[in-house]
């Protein structure tokens, strides 16, 4: 009778540590992603199309290069601009005569496509 009262109380106290550790274990935090330099561009209606073979690995370092110097040349940084949020952006984009973009916006879009169509891209 000692081993299974021993038994059934070893249970019971795992049954107890396992749900006190659950009930300690953290939650996953939630996770913001900044919109990445791709989806800034197509929200800003900057679409490049590579004209020369690039690959996707290419494009997506001649995109990133590219934001860098047009940030670089404008001082002017479209993922984080407090002005600029992606409906405002989006709805900039479809509809240029509506709603006229800032000029820095303008600013950086020229400048990263002039980059962009110096490295063999077309802009759409």
């Amino acid at each position: 009778m000692g081993i299974m009262r021993r038994a059934a109380v070893a249970v019971g106290m795992l049954g107890l540590l396992a749900r006190v550790g659950a009930a300690q274990a953290l939650p996953a935090p939630a996770t913001h992603h900044a919109p990445s330099i791709e989806t800034m561009y197509k929200q800003l209606g900057l679409v490049a199309h590579a004209a020369k073979g690039q690959t996707v690995d290419q494009q997506k370092i001649d995109g990133q290069e590219c934001y860098v110097a047009a940030k670089s040349q404008t001082g002017f940084d479209p993922l984080v601009a407090k002005s600029l949020n992606a409906t405002a952006v989006a709805a900039q984009a479809a509809n240029a005569a509506a709603s006229k973009p800032s000029n820095q916006v303008n600013a950086f879009k020229k400048a990263a496509g002039s980059c962009l169509q110096g490295r063999g891209y077309t802009l759409k």
